[in-house]
């Protein structure tokens, strides 16, 4: 792991969000997952940033995609209560909320039930299979 990657994730994890944010953000923008959940959260929280809800779903996404269960979870919320301009989306919500849940993020199942009371049961039918197309791609990843 590069270096200065290890200093933006170690800034991170002590809470120092100002330099994490300013180290990761060029990681993040090349894919590198961990730094791509760690933005994500701070875009969330509006730590180390202003908080933006729709450039935390940028960056969560493809950290959630490529099977980063906090950032599933994260996402899911982001989903299930709607932000900024993020639009509520109980689909979506259950989706990666499930990704979360199958990986031990026990936070999760509670928002995940609330979202099948907005979903019929072919939605739901739906958001199930897309849920293990999801996590057979990154299972599949080295």
């Amino acid at each position: 792991m590069n270096e200065e990657l290890k200093e933006g994730l170690s800034a991170f994890d002590n809470g120092d969000y100002v330099d994490a944010f300013t180290i990761l953000l060029p990681f993040a923008d090349k894919g590198e997952v961990k730094a791509q959940a760690a933005v994500g959260f701070m875009y969330d929280t509006g730590q180390g940033t202003t908080q933006h809800f729709e450039k935390a779903v940028k960056y969560y996404t493809p950290a959630a995609e490529a099977g980063d269960a906090k950032s599933q979870y994260r996402l899911g919320l982001i989903y299930a209560n709607g932000g900024g301009a993020v639009a509520q989306d109980s689909f979506e919500a259950y989706v990666f909320l499930s990704l979360a849940v199958a990986q031990g993020v026990e936070e999760a199942k509670k928002p995940r039930g609330e979202m099948l009371d907005f979903l019929s049961r072919l939605r739901l039918e739906e958001a199930q299979n897309k849920t293990e197309e999801m996590a057979e791609k990154y299972r599949k990843k080295p």
